[in-house]
C-alpha cells in the first residue's frame, strides 16, 4: 500500500474536493433582524455549496425593525455591503424580492426574485437545488405559482412555524406572509425541510461569546456586531431587554445545506410530518394533510454549527488556511 502523504491546507484541497455538492440561493429578510447576517457570512464561507443568488425579501409594513415600504430594497443594499465587506462584490446575484406579502395563496407577486428561482430551478444540472429561507415565504409562493412544473425540481429549506408545541411569542416568520406559507407549505408539491421555533431556537450563543469570537475579527466581524447591537438598543428601547444571550435563528440553514456528513445526516434530525394546515388567521389547526408531507428538523448540531462558523471568520479575516500538516 502506497504511503500517504499530506500536502496544501484542509480548505483548498480536501474541502473542495468534494465542492459544489448542492446549487443553493439564500432567501432571508435582511433588513431585520441580523441573525441572517450571521447566516449569510457562514454560507459564503462554505466552498460545499454553490451559491447561486441572493434574495432581498420584504418584513411586514410597519414592523419596527423597517417601517418603511421598501424594506426589501434595503434587504438588497444590506446584502451588497457585506458583500463588499467580504471582498466578494459582483461574485453573487442579488436579486429584490416582492415588496409586500401576498394578498391569497393563489395570486403571485412577480420579481426579479421569482424570476431568478424559475430560472434556476429549469436549468438542466444534477445538483439539487435548495431555497434556503430565514424569512418570509412571499417569492418562493410566487415562483411556485407562476411556475408548477418547478415544484419537484426544489427543496425549500425554511426556518419558520413551530412543531405545535406551545410557545410564549409566535414565530415571526409565519406572520411575514402567511398565505405564501399557506401556498408553499400546505397547497405546492414541494419538497419542504422546515426548521421550526423549538429547533432554530436552540442556536443560541451569549454575547461573551459573539464579542469575544466575532467582534474581534475585523470590519466584518465589527459590522455583525453592530447589527447585533442595533437590535439589541431597538429591544431594549420596546421594553425587552434581551439578556446576556441572543438566538441565531438563521444559521441552521448553513447546517442543513453546507454542513451535511458524506455518509448521512450525522448533524441534525429530521422525521417526516404529515402537514398541518393554517387558518386564515395565521394560526396553525390541528388538522392534518394525510397527503402533505414535510421534512421536519427536530435537533441540530449546535457545536459544529458555531465553531465551523468561528474557525472560518477568522480564516477569512486572517487571510490564513488551515494547514493539515
Amino acid at each position: 500500500m502506497p504511503t500517504p502523504t499530506r500536502s496544501g491546507s484542509f480548505s483548498s484541497d480536501y474541502a473542495r474536493a468534494d465542492a459544489m455538492r448542492y446549487r443553493v440561493i439564500i432567501d432571508n429578510d435582511y433588513a431585520g433582524d441580523p441573525d441572517g447576517f450571521f447566516q449569510l457570512v457562514h454560507h459564503l464561507l462554505c466552498e460545499s455549496v454553490d451559491i447561486k443568488g441572493i434574495i432581498g425579501s420584504h418584513l411586514p409594513i410597519d414592523n419596527p425593525m423597517d417601517s418603511s415600504p421598501d424594506s426589501a430594497q434595503h434587504a438588497v443594499d444590506a446584502v451588497e455591503e457585506v458583500l463588499d465587506l467580504m471582498g466578494k462584490r459582483g461574485s453573487v446575484p442579488v436579486w429584490l424580492g416582492a415588496p409586500h406579502a401576498l394578498k391569497d395563496s393563489r395570486t403571485p407577486i412577480p420579481s426579479q426574485a421569482s424570476a431568478a428561482i424559475i430560472e434556476e430551478a429549469r436549468r438542466d444540472v444534477e445538483s439539487r437545488l435548495f431555497i434556503a429561507c430565514g424569512g418570509g415565504l412571499t417569492d418562493i409562493a410566487s415562483a411556485l405559482l407562476e411556475a408548477p412544473d418547478i415544484a419537484d425540481r426544489l427543496t425549500v429549506v425554511w426556518i419558520g412555524g413551530d412543531d405545535g408545541t406551545e410557545h410564549q411569542y409566535p414565530d415571526f416568520n409565519v406572520s411575514i406572509d402567511p398565505d405564501a406559507v399557506r401556498a408553499v407549505l400546505c397547497e405546492s408539491q414541494a419538497e419542504v425541510w422546515q426548521i421550526p421555533l423549538s429547533t432554530y431556537a436552540t442556536a443560541i450563543l451569549s454575547m461573551t461569546e459573539l464579542k469575544k469570537r466575532i467582534g474581534r475579527q475585523g470590519p466584518l466581524g465589527q459590522f455583525l456586531m453592530e447589527r447585533l447591537h442595533w437590535m439589541i438598543d431597538l429591544h431594549r428601547a420596546l421594553g425587552r431587554p434581551m439578556g446576556e444571550t441572543y438566538t441565531m435563528g438563521d444559521s441552521p440553514l448553513v447546517l442543513v445545506t453546507a454542513l451535511q456528513s458524506a455518509f448521512g445526516r450525522r448533524a441534525l434530525h429530521l422525521v417526516e410530518r404529515p402537514v398541518r394546515q393554517l387558518g386564515d388567521n395565521g394560526q396553525w389547526s390541528g388538522d392534518e394533510d394525510p397527503a402533505r408531507v414535510a421534512k421536519v428538523v427536530t435537533q441540530i448540531d449546535t457545536r459544529l454549527l458555531f465553531e465551523d462558523f468561528f474557525a472560518r471568520l477568522e480564516e477569512h479575516v486572517s487571510g490564513d488556511s488551515v494547514k493539515t500538516s
